[in-house]
């Protein structure tokens, strides 16, 4: 299987992770999340049943993947919290104190 696709994005308080794993369960996919990347490591199993069949076409991919985002410096790796619906797997990785955005008055 290839490694999903992904989007990252960038918040006020957090960076957000949304990875595209359709047709992995939560049972087959592993999150971890360090200061500098977030790794995703799941799998996708093929059906069990043996039948005789004929495939005139088949385009469904299964196996393990691996993909590995880095993250930028700030994030709050332990408070990182995941949901996964309809395929979609969302991380959200809070910023820390330091890292978050600041206005600056400017002074006259």
């Amino acid at each position: 299987m290839t490694a999903p696709a992904v989007e990252v994005f960038d918040t006020k308080d957090a960076v957000m992770v949304k990875a595209q794993v359709p047709g992995v369960s939560k049972e087959h996919l592993q999150i971890t999340v360090s200061e500098g990347a977030l790794i995703l490591k799941g799998e996708m199993k093929e059906e069990q049943k043996q039948e005789e069949k004929n495939y005139l076409r088949r385009e469904f991919r299964y196996g393990a993947f691996t993909r590995t985002v880095p993250l930028p410096a700030g994030v709050q790796a332990e408070k990182a919290t995941a949901q996964l619906k309809d395929g979609m797997l969302e991380v959200t990785i809070p910023k820390s104190e330091e890292a978050r955005v600041k206005a600056v008055p400017v002074q006259v």
